[in-house]
């Protein structure tokens, strides 16, 4: 199988049937989707894992974070608030659309290939599904150590690191395997 590594990043693309068509025709399974409500794109990004036929879905993702709130929970995760909310956080696998919810943008952003070397297609999605699948996972979500962006890292490259804001670099640590061992998203 192939990635779209070299590809670096896509444009975006909007939730209308025409452009996830699109989008669709170019994702290759193992490619990091970024999503985003916001108009530059350049505050909060949720990432999944593109992993393709799953789950009795023809094209899903699998992504890491606390899904219950909607977009004031989202603002809450931002201003670093999201620890007071109740809910747990999930691995959960969903459709592109599904993720969007009809206000969202999403790309294929795999920026990191320039820097780093991406684990085989078949590794990144085992590690994706494994963490996905394993029951009682204890995952614990935080916006600067343990978020949706380590997630897609870890399972990709094998490493949790993550970019907050546009070239700062928040932090990396290098995952004890390239298997899914370890279910916390940060493996510290």
């Amino acid at each position: 199988m192939g990635l779209n590594n070299g590809k670096g990043v896509c444009d975006w693309y909007k939730p209308s049937p025409t452009d996830i068509t699109a989008l669709k025709a170019k994702l290759y399974p193992g490619d990091r989707l970024e999503f985003t409500n916001s108009p530059d794109g350049l505050w909060y990004c949720h990432w999944g894992i593109y992993v393709g036929p799953y789950q009795g879905e023809k094209h899903a993702v699998i992504h890491f974070g606390i899904f219950e709130g909607g977009k004031r929970f989202a603002r809450k995760k931002l201003s670093g608030r999201a620890n007071a909310a109740p809910q747990k956080p999930e691995i959960r696998a969903d459709t592109i659309e599904k993720i969007l919810g009809g206000s969202c943008k999403v790309r294929i952003n795999n920026f990191r290939d320039t820097l780093k070397q991406h684990q085989d297609t078949d590794c990144i999605i085992q590690q994706a599904k494994d963490m996905h699948q394993y029951e009682g996972q204890t995952t614990v979500y935080d916006l600067v150590d343990s978020n949706c962006e380590h997630f897609v890292n870890l399972c990709r490259y094998g490493e949790h690191h993550t970019v907050i804001l546009k070239g700062f670099s928040i932090g990396s640590q290098t995952s004890g395997s390239s298997s899914a061992g370890g279910r916390d998203v940060n493996p510290n």
